[in-house]
């Protein structure tokens, strides 16, 4: 999977769990150590604990590794 199917599958699963203002930013140019940033806006904090664990067990689910996760 490259990181833009990758960053596609981020997003989808973001929108799944109602995630709000989610933008996905091309950070290739900037920067070595990621292609793609996605930053999404949750309710609460338990609602954003919520997105960061879907969002983790989709990529695992779909054979990729999880490096780590902010916030």
């Amino acid at each position: 999977m490259n990181t833009k199917q990758l960053s596609a599958l981020a997003i989808k699963a973001l929108e799944e769990m109602k995630g709000q203002d989610i933008v996905c930013l091309n950070v290739k140019k900037l920067t070595q150590i990621t292609d793609y940033m996605v930053i999404v806006t949750g309710t609460s904090t338990t609602h954003l604990r919520s997105l960061a664990d879907e969002l983790a067990k989709q990529v695992k689910a779909a054979g990729e590794p999880v490096l780590g996760d902010e916030g």
